[in-house]
């Protein structure tokens, strides 16, 4: 896999000024989904320009970004001292943590979710048979940041394709330390469901959820501590449905009040 970049935009100045207080911790922002930051004083229409603004540097990470990159600040990390933390996921199923003014440093940390001892891999984009994600499918949907525990939730697409056998798709919720990395709450919980039902792609009167085609368009979201999930499918390809999950952040239980098929 070759090495992609997340570029880092910015004023100079302002990300000085304004790293003690900024932080990003969810899709757009918000749980609203508004993509705005109501609170910023810095940067404006006469400063945002070509001459004051632009590219600052370039992280190095192993695969495509698709989900949203999240920020903290002043972040404890161990034995490195309080950083302003860059987090990104990519399609190769990993998940950085940056110094966000240090571009050029190697990452805090960084997580795989593959293992080539296990033959597990990210899904490629042939099987999906969708061709808006290339050339893989790891991580898509944005991830969500629990500033209370510390905790950052990331759902990871992922396959199983052994030598000899048949090709296994899993879908897993990963819960990770913002600090380290490292997985908590038992983590990863596989997500799995099977509601009664006769469409598309059900089996002696029941539907099961399908980890290849159920694609995770929504990013994650974290209210009043369930987190909750939502997939539909990769270019209208059956079989596939709409699948609504509700998981307690505490221990990634199943929130049955917050369950949901379509």
């Amino acid at each position: 896999m070759n090495a992609r970049s997340v570029c880092y935009m910015g004023l100079g100045a302002a990300i000085a000024i304004t790293s003690s207080v900024a932080q990003v911790t969810t899709s757009q922002y918000d749980n609203f989904r508004t993509g705005t930051v109501l609170t910023e004083r810095i940067l404006t229409p006469q400063n945002v320009n070509a001459r004051q603004f632009g590219k600052l540097g370039a992280f190095k990470v192993d695969g495509a970004v698709y989900a949203q990159p999240l920020f903290l600040p002043s972040v404890e990390i161990p034995g490195k001292g309080k950083r302003d933390v860059l987090f990104v996921a990519t399609e190769h199923d990993s998940v950085y943590a940056f110094d966000s003014l240090r571009p050029d440093d190697p990452p805090l940390w960084h997580v795989s979710f593959l293992d080539r001892k296990r033959d597990l891999e990210s899904v490629p984009a042939r099987d999906v048979q969708c061709s808006f994600i290339q050339p893989e499918v790891g991580i898509t949907s944005t991830p969500v940041i629990d500033l209370h525990t510390g905790t950052l939730y990331v759902l990871a697409r992922t396959m199983q394709d052994p030598t000899f056998g048949t090709k296994t798709y899993f879908q897993h919720l990963h819960a990770l330390a913002i600090t380290t990395g490292v997985e908590k709450f038992g983590g990863p919980k596989l997500i799995s469901a099977s509601v009664p039902g006769k469409g598309a792609g059900s089996a002696n009167g029941q539907l099961a959820f399908d980890p290849l085609r159920q694609n995770p368009r929504a990013a994650l979201l974290l209210t009043n501590s369930i987190l909750y999930l939502a997939w539909a499918s990769s270019c209208d390809l059956d079989p596939y449905h709409g699948w609504g999950h509700g998981l307690r952040s505490a221990d990634l239980a199943a929130d049955r009040s917050a369950q949901h098929y379509a």
